[in-house]
């Protein structure tokens, strides 16, 4: 805190006002995502705690939020800019905030309310912690999934740390959890950076489970996220999944091709209607061949493969498909139109071409003769 009061106190008034509008890139809905997300954190959840207790008033709550969101995205140098931050409403706050409120807010952060606000989000950590461990042998569905943001939290997809699509040297984070499909309750997460595969997370992620006695779950994995090779893992350690498959791998797509009939109409199907939608289901018992550790050798297992049919969905994308063909034919049959008009006038013209060699082959033979 000290140190930020030196840096408020160095650069109040030493800065044109020409720097200061350099400092106003922040995206409108940004500002709202990082309040959203620290409200939801223990952090924000134990400065709320403090407030309800009334160990700090509205108005100093209300005025720590556009600080803590400020500082996320600027961060804590140039916080003496902030004012224009909040005078132009990018930070979700309607009061006049300038250098003085911050440095009155700064007068107040004493020891002791430091010390009530760790304490507090220590109770919440804790309680969350001891709900877990009660629920960890109950637990049904744990679904796994991820993604990176760079420093402008902007999702690039495959993007590796210091290196954006765009080739600039933006940091990159990539992020993974697992959350509880019944409670909701976040199981697991972590952060890395670098070339780790997204694929090399899943055996990770279910060992740490193993590792503090989470078991008798199904993991719901989406696509990218599980191979072959995980897929032995998790029948080694005895959990069901639920995997989200691509359609173009090979033997699968020739498994589709031979049922796809039966779904179109229905036939030998599950019928499920929900919100004036009809879907059709069926679910077929394959046979899993992997490498079971403990037996050493190669095991047959059950793989139940779900096949879902959209009626209305179908029908909607065969329409859009045949417009796209009129239109595609359309433009074929323009382009053999312009190609056969260009076809006669070459034609012409060498025609023409031929008839003036000719012509001047004739004149050169009557000159000599």
């Amino acid at each position: 805190i000290e140190s930020v009061k030196v840096e408020i106190s160095k650069e109040a008034g030493a800065v044109s006002s020409d720097e200061l509008l350099e400092a106003r890139h922040m995206k409108v809905g940004a500002s709202y995502f990082i309040l959203e997300v620290f409200k939801r954190s223990y952090s924000g959840r134990a400065l709320k705690a403090l407030y309800y207790s009334r160990k700090i008033s509205r108005t100093l709550y209300e005025q720590l939020l556009p600080i803590i969101v400020y500082d996320c995205y600027e961060g804590v140098k140039h916080l003496n800019r902030i004012e224009y931050f909040v005078r132009d409403h990018i930070v979700p706050f309607t009061k006049n905030f300038n250098k003085d409120t911050v440095q009155r807010l700064f007068d107040v952060l004493g020891s002791e309310l430091i010390v009530s606000f760790y304490t507090r989000k220590h109770e919440l950590m804790q309680a969350d912690l001891s709900k877990s461990h009660q629920m960890l042998g109950d637990r049904r569905y744990i679904a796994l999934d991820g993604s990176n943001i760079d420093v402008n939290l902007d999702n690039i997809s495959n993007a590796d740390f210091g290196e954006s699509k765009s080739g600039n040297s933006t940091p990159i984070v990539n992020f993974l959890s697992l959350i509880d499909q019944v409670s909701g309750t976040v199981m697991g997460h972590c952060t890395y950076s670098g070339h780790t595969t997204e694929i090399a997370t899943l055996e990770g992620s279910v060992k740490q489970l193993a590792y503090y006695g989470c078991k008798n779950y199904t993991v719901i994995v989406d696509r990218e996220y599980w191979s072959l090779y995980n897929i032995n893992v998790m029948y080694n350690l005895g959990l069901d999944f639920i995997v989200h498959a691509k359609l173009f791998m090979g033997s699968l797509k020739t498994f589709i091709k031979s049922i796809i009939n039966d779904l179109s109409v229905g036939n030998g199907c599950q019928k499920i209607e929900q919100n004036n939608e009809i879907n059709y289901c069926q679910c077929h018992e394959l046979k899993w061949s992997y490498y079971d550790i403990k037996s050493a050798r190669k095991c047959r297992k059950p793989v139940y493969l779900y096949a879902f049919y959209n009626p209305s969905f179908a029908s909607a994308a065969k329409l859009e498909l045949e417009e796209q063909v009129r239109e595609l034919n359309s433009q074929f049959n323009e382009y053999k139109e312009a190609l056969s008009k260009a076809t006669a006038q070459h034609k012409k013209s060498l025609k023409c071409l031929n008839s003036l060699n000719f012509s001047r082959t004739c004149s050169m033979k009557v000159f000599f003769t």
